[in-house]
C-alpha cells in the first residue's frame, strides 16, 4: 500500500506544474475590520460611467449585484460593509470563501428594484447587466430613490482591459477611505501580470486560442474584445476571433473554427451544461477532426468568473501562461522511482513535462482526468473496469486506440508518445516489450 501511495504521489508530482484547474494561491485577504476612517474627512467624488458620484461619508450598507464585486470588497477587507450579495453562480475564491459564505444572499440572480430597495442599502455595486428596468433598475431609477449605484468599469467599456479592474479597485478604495489597501491589491495583481510578461516576452510563435463558451447546433458562442480576450493576451496568447466582431460575444460557425485552426480550445465552465458536454460536442464532430486543437486534444477549461471583470484575473493570467508555455515555467528535471516489467525499481528523469501520454489502464486514466490532465492523453484504451460517472464524459471524449488493454507497438508509436502508462503486463514480451526498449527511444514509461 505504501508503494502504491508513493507511485500515485510521484505521478501527481510529474504533472503538477502543468495542471490547469483551480485557482492560483494569493496572499490572504485583509482582515475583515471597519474601514480606516468611517468619519470622512470631506466628501469623495469619483467619475463612473459618465456620472459624477459624491460620497459625504463611508457607505455602511452595501448590496453587491454580482459575486465579482463581493469578492473585490472582501479582498479590500470591506466584508463588514456588505449586507447582501446576489447572483452567486460559482465557488468563491478560496482565500475568502468563509467570509463570502457568511454574507446573506439577497437574490439567486438579480433582485427586482423593489427587493433591492427593501434591503435599505446606501450603495449598490454591480456589473452593467444588472442595472436594467427588468432587473435591479437603471442607475437613474435608483438615484431617484436616493440610492447611488457604482457600475463595474469594464462592463461599461466596448473593449475590456485589466486597467478597468484596477480603476474599480482604486475607486472603491476612495469611496471607503482604504486607498492604501486598494494600492496594495492593485500592486499585487500588477506584479503577477508583470512576472508573466517577463517570462513570455521572447515568445515569437504565440499560442492561438479559440474561446468556446457554448454550442448551439452548428454554431459556437465565442468572444472578441472581452475580458477573456484580455486575459489570453496578457498570458502571451492570441484569441483568434478578437477582431471578428464589434460585439464582445457572438456566434460563429464550425467552418470558422476550421479556418482559424487554433492551437488550443478554451472551454468556459458555468451554468447547468457540464463542460464535458461542450468538449464532446467538439470531439464528436467529424468535420473538426483535423483542427489542430482537436487533433492534439489540447483543451483548456476555465470557470467563467476567472475571466470576468474581477480580482481573479491576475491569477488566471498566470494559470493560462503556465498552460500555454509550460516550458517557460517548469521546474525540471524531475526524477521519480518507478518499476520495470519485472517489478524492479529504477529511476527515471523527466527533463520536461510529458505532453503526449498513452495510457491503457482505466484507473490511471481517471487519475489523470481527476488531476485535470485529460489534454495530455493522446491515446487511451478501453479495458475491463468501471469509469467513475464523474469522469464518464471526459473519458468518452478521449482518443481510443484500442478496444482492449493491449494496443500494438505500431499503434502506440503512431501517437508519438513521450510517456506510456500501463500495467506491468503492458510491457511483456508479447505486448509492447520491455520498458528499456521504449526508454532507449526517449519515451518514458510508468507502471
Amino acid at each position: 500500500m505504501k508503494k502504491l501511495v508513493s507511485l500515485i504521489l510521484s505521478l501527481a508530482l510529474v504533472f503538477s506544474l502543468a495542471a490547469c484547474g483551480g485557482q492560483t494561491a494569493q496572499s490572504p485577504a485583509p482582515t475583515q475590520s471597519p474601514a480606516q476612517s468611517d468619519a470622512a474627512e470631506g466628501p469623495v467624488t469619483i467619475e463612473n460611467g459618465g456620472r459624477t458620484l459624491t460620497f459625504g461619508e463611508v457607505p455602511q450598507r452595501v448590496v453587491c449585484l454580482n459575486m465579482q464585486m463581493t469578492e473585490m470588497m472582501l479582498m479590500l477587507g470591506l466584508g463588514d460593509k456588505v449586507i447582501y450579495t446576489c447572483y452567486t453562480n460559482a465557488e468563491p475564491m478560496v482565500q475568502i470563501k468563509d467570509a463570502f459564505n457568511a454574507i446573506p444572499l439577497l437574490s439567486e440572480k438579480y433582485p427586482s428594484t423593489e427587493v433591492l430597495l427593501g434591503a435599505e442599502p446606501d450603495l449598490v455595486l454591480g456589473q452593467r447587466f444588472g442595472f436594467t428596468e427588468d432587473k435591479a433598475g437603471t442607475v437613474e431609477t435608483l438615484a431617484d430613490h436616493g440610492l447611488p449605484a457604482y457600475v463595474s468599469e469594464g462592463t461599461l467599456a466596448s473593449e475590456e482591459k485589466i486597467e478597468n479592474i484596477y480603476l474599480d479597485i482604486e475607486n472603491l478604495g476612495k469611496i471607503f477611505r482604504v486607498e492604501d489597501r486598494a494600492e496594495a491589491l492593485i500592486g499585487e495583481m500588477q506584479d503577477k501580470v508583470a512576472a508573466v510578461a517577463e517570462k513570455t516576452a521572447g515568445v515569437e510563435d504565440k499560442i492561438t486560442v479559440f474561446v468556446m463558451d457554448s454550442v448551439k447546433e452548428n454554431e459556437m458562442y465565442t468572444c472578441a474584445k472581452s475580458m477573456e480576450t484580455e486575459v489570453i493576451k496578457l498570458a502571451g496568447g492570441i484569441n483568434v476571433c478578437e477582431s471578428d466582431s464589434a460585439e464582445q460575444w457572438f456566434y460563429v460557425s464550425a467552418e470558422t473554427l476550421i479556418d482559424k485552426n487554433p492551437d488550443v480550445i478554451l472551454f468556459n465552465q458555468y451554468g447547468s451544461t457540464p463542460v464535458e458536454e461542450k468538449i464532446a460536442a467538439i470531439t464528436s464532430n467529424p468535420a473538426l477532426a483535423n483542427v489542430d486543437a482537436v487533433k492534439n486534444r489540447r483543451f483548456m477549461t476555465t470557470v467563467l468568473q476567472d475571466v470576468n471583470e474581477s480580482v481573479r484575473v491576475a491569477d488566471t493570467v498566470t494559470r493560462f501562461a503556465h498552460s500555454f508555455y509550460p516550458e517557460l515555467f517548469e521546474q525540471y528535471p524531475v526524477t521519480i522511482t518507478s518499476y520495470n516489467q519485472e517489478g524492479l525499481l529504477y529511476d527515471q528523469t523527466f527533463d520536461a513535462c510529458p505532453r503526449r501520454v498513452v495510457c491503457n489502464q482505466p484507473q490511471a486514466i481517471q487519475l489523470l482526468l481527476a488531476l485535470g490532465l485529460g489534454d495530455k492523453i493522446v491515446g487511451a484504451c478501453r479495458s475491463v473496469g468501471d469509469v467513475n460517472e464523474k469522469y464518464t464524459a471526459s473519458f468518452e471524449a478521449l482518443n481510443f486506440i484500442s478496444d482492449n488493454d493491449s494496443p500494438s507497438k505500431e499503434v502506440v508509436l503512431d501517437q508519438d508518445p513521450d510517456l506510456i502508462i500501463g500495467w506491468g503486463s503492458t510491457f511483456g514480451e508479447s505486448t509492447l516489450g520491455p520498458v528499456s526498449d521504449w526508454n532507449d527511444r526517449g519515451i518514458h514509461t510508468y507502471i
